[in-house]
Formats: structure tokens, sequence, C-alpha cells
């Protein structure tokens, strides 16, 4: 213990000084701090992509007006045609005459989606504006803050602009809060507006004369309602007589596999048609047999024959979902003890068509009209729509099925069904069942057996809307009922999927987002070390060699983080919206809300926190190994200066792809391929798409889901630092006066209204907003802690509780309202629409009947009469073309 008493280190240090006789210059000085070189980063990033775009920018104002056909679609694209795209403005006068087009004309002719998407960015630059009137009180507040020994490392002018220059405790912390207060509190007022406006242009969406507005889809019917006359049924007494149509879907897996063949041969034989009509050569083809035949004979045979066959087949489907007796007595018994109205007329039981046997009860029905020994008898003369004359479609439907049996005696050798087609002049309704029994046996199994799903489409706005509110069985998740979508946006394939399908899908879909949203953290961290150089040349030593040795690497490497996280995100949305469909969605629209919500809880969860935390620890990493005690100081530094990044990210993501956007490098790139791949004789051939390679006349859809969630970045990093590094919002209100208007541009010259959700990906997204501004705060809230503000932090906490029931309250009403449209609107247009006489209903008419029923035959669009003549087909398709006929033919 004495010598270690005794034990001096100065006189020990002092003594081997003298013995290796150090030299002033071999002395190891204290390391410095350093505050990066944000500053330069931007320098480049501007250098670098903001040249680009601007270069983009003129070279798109110049394509635009010298190729038309590429970049003013919806100008000669029949489909596509609308009259906003006739004016095409000046050279640059485009970028801001787009946006005094009038919502009113957005909406109709650009869609709901898209006008919402607009609003959306519009929203966010004003928002930008009060950020950018907050930033030049708040940066001389920052800028002008005393130097300390703490913050004297910091040199930088980005970082001498953000809190990361203000000293620990120091007072200055008030004016973030105030700026905070300024900020949020404008949000709040302006999402209230937002939704005075969403409502009002909602309501004029759901009030539009639209399959969707008057149907209604309706899933996992009980099995006591799962045919189509009871389905009907309950709908008709739920809605007071309102439905006009209303049908199960049903499984056709063999139908579906004859139309397939069918569409295959149709285009096969237009493609031959072509080619003898322009190259005035006859195709032929090498027969079992082995000579040569005409190849267009044998398509025409073979068409003929799928025709005949499908056509048969629906009959035989819709014969097997006629009402049978005992469904016709249990409905009967159903109305005839509602004693308040003993003549209440029964709907029409045709396949699925919604009508009424108007002026006649049951008992008049009875069986005069059903039990008739000449079902001709039972079809009277048919009266107007409306008349107390007119009689019901169950005599038809009897007539139309003899015809049918009649058809597949003709096809099938077999003698029950040719005994059957010859008594079908006699014809009763017990018959009818015993025909559709005996006939599906000729159809594959399952085609014909109803889904537990199906479509219900109302006379009124009225009946809709109740329907969509109403609990209308008394069991979870039994018959419930959910928006139409878009007669064209239906995915049949995912209609009729039973609850435990959906469920389960449901469950997978969750789950493979999980592990996705787990090991996407891996790429994402990693990706974020580069955005801090300095960090990386600490740690990663052969980094540190490499930069040494080519120092403009540097550079590179500070803008490859925003880039990979760019391209990052673009390989995220396809995967996401691949484990979408997981959940059986019934429409596109259905899936891209599913995507929206998935994938702005990674740009919130990955691409904001990940990168900013990996990026603000490793970037403080080096600087707290030098001074370990300043760690915690050094750490709430580094994370404003994560602003820089994010920077970098948006204005790459806005100059990358407003570029690919504005000059279309992918369409046009798929359109010169297709110049030069696939069938190319006639007009219709070179705009049609060909093996998934697009055409300039078929453009994609516009990607709302993908575009609206990752705009959800661009709002949480305007929330975060918007206060705590001003400068940010600046840069904000550049990415958004262009990206409104590039993407308004878009939506006028060259997207199609399809799929439009009617607004609803608007309401997801206002859902998130209050959560980014709660984060946002909690995150102000963690950094003045950091800092050492305790009466900043204090001041924070009333906001943060405003915000909370700010969030609260919208919750309540405000989204419920954009979901439905208000029965006082419903019975005002309701009434509106029927003041000069009952409303014309043939806008709902077979609109959600399934493709394959619909066409019981096909021809090619490119044929004649003439040709039409001569393959036997005595009478003219309804598409094709009209020749000059010549009699001698017959």
């Amino acid at each position: 213990m004495g010598l270690l008493t005794e034990f001096d280190p100065k006189e020990l240090l002092f003594r081997v000084l003298e013995e290796t006789e150090v030299n002033d210059d071999d002395v190891v000085e204290e390391p410095e701090l350093t505050d990066g070189n944000d500053a330069q980063v931007l320098k480049d990033t501007l250098r670098v992509y903001g040249t680009f775009f601007v270069i983009v920018l003129i070279l798109f104002s110049f394509l635009r007006r010298k190729f038309p056909r590429v970049y003013n679609l919806r100008n000669w694209v029949d489909d596509l045609k609308t009259p906003l795209a006739k004016e095409k403005h000046g050279f640059f006068s485009w970028m801001w005459k787009v946006f005094l087009i009038t919502d009113s004309e957005m909406m109709d002719e650009c869609g709901m989606d898209a006008l919402c998407y607009a609003r959306v960015l519009e929203f966010g630059l004003k928002l930008s504006c009060v950020g950018m009137l907050n930033a030049l009180w708040l940066i001389p507040v920052y800028y002008t803050a005393d130097q300390l020994p703490e913050t004297d490392y910091i040199t930088d002018p980005v970082v001498s602009i953000s809190v990361s220059h203000l000293p620990s405790g120091s007072y200055r912390f008030c004016a973030t809060v105030v700026g905070a207060y300024i900020i949020f509190g404008f949000t709040m007022h302006g999402i209230l507006k937002e939704f005075e406006w969403f409502i009002m242009f909602r309501n004029q969406f759901l009030s539009k004369k639209l399959p969707r507005n008057y149907s209604v889809y309706v899933q996992n019917v009980p099995e006591e309602y799962c045919t189509n006359a009871k389905f009907l049924d309950f709908f008709q007494q739920s809605s007071g007589g309102a439905v006009f149509e209303a049908r199960l879907a049903v499984k056709a897996p063999g139908l579906k596999k004859k139309v397939a063949q069918r569409d295959t041969v149709v285009a096969k034989l237009e493609h031959k048609i072509n080619v003898e009509d322009v190259r005035g050569v006859t195709p032929m083809q090498i027969s079992v047999t082995g000579p040569k035949t005409n190849a267009i004979d044998a398509l025409f045979t073979e068409l003929r024959e799928l025709n005949n066959n499908i056509s048969e087949t629906i009959d035989l489907i819709e014969m097997r979902n006629y009402p049978r007796p005992e469904e016709l007595a249990s409905i009967r018994s159903a109305h005839s003890g509602d004693m308040s109205s003993p003549n209440k007329p029964l709907m029409a039981l045709d396949y699925g068509t919604a009508q009424t046997l108007e002026g006649a009860s049951f008992d008049e029905l009875g069986d005069s009209n059903l039990y008739t020994e000449n079902p001709s008898d039972a079809v009277a003369e048919q009266s107007p729509p409306g008349s107390p004359d007119r009689p019901g479609m169950l005599g038809s439907f009897v007539a139309g099925a003899s015809k049918s049996v009649k058809k597949v005696s003709s096809a099938v050798p077999t003698a029950a069904v040719r005994n059957m087609a010859g008594n079908a002049a006699g014809l009763a309704t017990s018959a009818v069942g015993n025909v559709a029994n005996t006939a599906t046996a000729f159809i594959f199994k399952e085609d014909g057996i109803p889904h537990t799903a199906g479509f219900v489409s109302f006379k009124t706005l009225r009946a809709a809307q109740a329907a969509k509110q109403l609990i209308q069985y008394p069991e979870p998740f039994a018959m419930e009922v959910l928006e139409a979508p878009q007669p064209e946006d239906v995915f049949w394939m995912n209609v009729g999927k039973d609850h435990k399908q959906l469920q389960v899908g449901k469950l997978i879909s969750f789950g493979l987002t999980t592990v996705l949203c787990l090991l996407w953290t891996i790429p994402m961290s990693t990706i974020a070390t580069f955005s801090s150089i300095e960090g990386l040349k600490a740690e990663v030593q052969f980094i540190a060699d490499m930069i040494e040795k080519a120092p403009w690497l540097e550079p590179v490497l500070a803008q490859l983080a925003p880039l990979l996280i760019v391209l990052a995100n673009e390989i995220l949305k396809i995967i996401l919206e691949f484990l979408s469909m997981f959940e059986g969605p019934v429409s596109g629209a259905v899936v891209e809300a599913a995507t929206f919500s998935k994938l702005a809880a990674f740009m919130i969860i990955q691409t904001f926190f990940v990168s900013a935390i990996s990026g603000g620890l490793l970037g403080a990493l080096s600087n707290i190994v030098k001074e370990p005690g300043l760690a915690i100081d050094l750490l709430a530094d580094s994370l404003p200066t994560q602003s820089t990044f994010f920077i970098q990210i948006l204005l790459v993501d806005t100059c990358v792809s407003m570029s690919m956007e504005l000059l279309r490098v992918t369409a046009v790139g798929m359109a010169v391929v297709r110049s030069q791949v696939g069938p190319r004789l006639t007009q219709k051939e070179r705009e049609t798409t060909f093996l998934g390679i697009r055409p300039l006349a078929d453009p994609l859809e516009f990607e709302h889901a993908s575009l609206l969630a990752g705009t959800v970045l661009y709002f949480m990093v305007f929330f975060v630092y918007s206060t705590i590094a001003p400068l940010t919002t600046f840069f904000m209100g550049i990415c958004f006066v262009f990206m409104g208007a590039g993407y308004r541009h878009q939506f006028i010259y060259v997207y199609p209204t399809f799929p439009d959700s009617g607004g609803k990906l608007w309401a997801s997204f206002f859902k998130i907003v209050p959560i980014c501004m709660i984060i946002a705060e909690v995150t102000i809230v963690g950094l003045l802690a950091l800092k050492k503000a305790a009466a900043a932090s204090a001041m924070m906490f009333p906001l943060l509780v405003i915000t909370i029931l700010f969030s609260v309250y919208i919750n309540q009403q405000h989204f419920r309202m954009t979901e439905h449209l208000p029965a006082k609107d419903c019975l005002a247009i309701d009434l509106r629409n029927n003041i000069e006489g009952e409303m014309d209903y043939e806008f709902l008419r077979d609109k959600y009947k399934q493709p394959e029923l619909c066409e019981r035959e096909l021809f090619p669009e490119n044929t004649t009469l003439d040709r039409e003549v001569a393959q036997g087909l005595f009478g003219t398709p309804q598409n094709s073309e009209q020749g000059d006929f010549d009699q001698t033919k017959l």
C-alpha cells in the first residue's frame, strides 16, 4: 500500500517523455468535433438533380407541343377524350394555367380521385407557405444564438439555422414552441376547411346517376338466401319494393374456360381476316388430315361451335338458377302473411332482374301464368313500363326455357333432354326445375352454383344508402352490405369468397406485411448510413481509405443514399400491392385502399423513423467517441441535422419521379416495342395491348394509392422539421408546386379516369395526417427534453393535448359524413329524377352481370355481311361491319 501511495503518475509521464525525447510535432492533439457538411451536400443535390429537372422541364415543354399523340392522349383517344385537353396552352404557361381549372371541371373530366390528389398537394403547398413565413423569423432566432463551448464546433450554415445551434437550456427554444403552435394550429384549421370542401364534392359525386351509386355489393349471404329468388325477395322487402335488379354471382369455371377459348379464337380470326384484306393473301393452315386448309374457314367453324356451346351453357346456368316451385311457394307464403298489403306485387324472378308484376297479386298470378299448357299464353302482349296491365316475366322465362332445351337437344344426344325439348310446349313450372336438374349434367359440375355474394341495384338513392347503413342479418359478418365498385373495376375472381377465406387472407396479408416491416429495417438502416459520410469514415476504415484515395467518391456517396431510398420505395409499392391481393379485394379501388394503408405505415416507420434514427446515431457516433460526456447533447443536435438527408430524399423523389412521369419514359419505351412486336396490320391491332406491352392509346391507370402514400412522407417531414429546421419548408414548397403542376397536367392530358374510388383515398389520407402531427409533436417534445429546455417542453404539452382532442373530435362524425349521402339530399335527388315520370333505369341494367354470362355470341369486328353469308351466318352480328350484300351468294 505504501508503494501505491507514493506512486505519482505525473512523475512517471515526465520520465517517459524525457526518455523518448518527444518532439512538438509528435504530440497528439485533442480531437475536434465536427458538424458535417450539410450545406455542401444540399448544393451538390441541387446542382445534380435540380439541373437535371430543369432540363427535363424545358425538354417536356417542347415535346408536349411537338408530339401531341404522346403527351396529349385525351385529345385523340376516343375512350379518353375530354374538352379540357383541347386547350394546349403556351410553352411554359401550362405550369400555372392548369391551376386555373375549377374543381368541378376536374371532378367531371378527370375523376374524383384525381381531384382529391391535386387538392392534397394544394393543401401541402398552403402549409409550406405558412412554414416559410414562420421561417422568416425562426431562422434569425436560431442563427444569432450565443456561442457556447457545446456549439462552438457548428460552422455549417445549414446547421447554424436550426435548433442544433441553440445551446442546452436556451430560452430561445420558446420560439420553437411558438412556431409549432402556428404550424399545427393552422393545420387543424385547414383540415376542417378541407372536410367542408370534400363533403360538398363527395356528395356531388354520390348524387351522380352512376351504377355504383345506386348499387351495393353483398357478401357472406346466409345459406337460406342463396338463391336468386330469395336473395331478391329479401332486399325487395327490406327496401319497400325499390329493387331494380338483384343477382347472386355464380360459379362458372367451365364457362370461363370456353369464353377464354372463344376470345382467343376471335383474336386469331380478326388477325387472319386482316392478313387477307390488307396483304391480299389467304392464310392457310395444316389440317389434321394433312392437306392445307383455309385458316379463316377453320376458325369460323371453331367459333361457331364455341358460340353455340357458350349460348347453351348460359341458358342452362340461368335455368339452374330459376326459382323452384318450393321457393315460389315460400315467397308466396311470406307475402300472403303480410295482411297490411294483401295485393303486394311479386318481383319478377327472371335471372337477376328486379322488376315487379305490377297490378297482379299472388293469388291472381297463382297457377294461371305458370301452370299452363301453352307457355306462349302466359306471355301476353307487353304493355309499356308502368302500365297496370303489364304482365310479369315468369311466363316469358318458361317460353325461353323451352327454346333453350331445344338448343341443348340438338347438341346433346340424350333421350331425356330430347323428350323434354319435344314436350316444351306444355312445360310447367315444376317441369322447369326438372329440366334444369337434368340439363346441368351436361355442363361443368360447378357451373351455375350460386356464390354467397352478389350485387343489388336500387331504383332510388335513398334505398341504396339505407341498405349500406342497415344491419341486414342478426349475425356478425352475415349479409354484409358494402359500397359497390365501378362495374368495370370488379374483380370477379374474388366475388363470392366466404367469410373464412376473407379472414384467412387478411391474416396472411397482415402477417407477411409485419414480417416485411421487420426485415425492411435492414436495408433501410444500411442505406441511411450513407447519409453521414463522416460517420462512415470514422466507423468503417475501408471506406475512409477509399475516400482518401479517391476524394470524388465522397459527394457521390452522399447522393447515393436518397436515390437508393427512392428505388427501395418503388420496389416496396409492388410488394405491398401483391400482399394486398391476399385479402380478397372485390375491386381495384379496394386494392388501392389496402395498399395505401400499408405503404403509408411503411413511409412513417421505415423511411422516416428508421432513416432518422440510424442516420442520426451514426452521424453523432464519431463525435460521441471523441467526447462521451456530451453524448446526449450531440444526439439532440444530430436529429435536426437529419433534415438535410430528408430534403435530399424528397428532392430526388420529386425530380426523378416527375421527370419520368412528364416524359412518360416507360410508356414511350413500351409503345416503341409494341410498334415492332405483335399484330399491327390495322389501327385496332396497333392500338391493342399485346402480352402486356401497351401502345400509346392504352395507357396504364394512375397509381393513386402509391403516390398518395408517398405524399405522407412529405407531410411527416414537414411536421417534424418545419420548426426545428425551418429551411426545410422552402424545399417542401418547391416540391409541392412542381408536383401540383405536373400531376394536374397528366390528369388532364394523359390518364384515364378509371379506376376511381370516389375520393375514399382522401379520407384515408386525412385519417393519417393527425397521427403524423401527434408523432411530430412528440418528437419535438423529446428533442426539447434532450436539449434540457424544460420550460419549452412544458409549453408543448397543451398543443399535444389539443391535437389529440382534435383527432378524437373529427373521428366522431366527420369521416362518417364522407361515407354516405345524407337522406335530405337523397330525397331531393330522387324527387328530381322522377318529376317528369319514372326515371329511366337502363343505366343499371346488367351492369353487375358476370362478363362470361353477357355475350352468348361473339364475332370478329372486322367481318362483313358477305363473309358471314359465305360462312353460313345468315344475319349480321351486332359487332360486325356491313358489307355489300350479293344475293347470288345465297
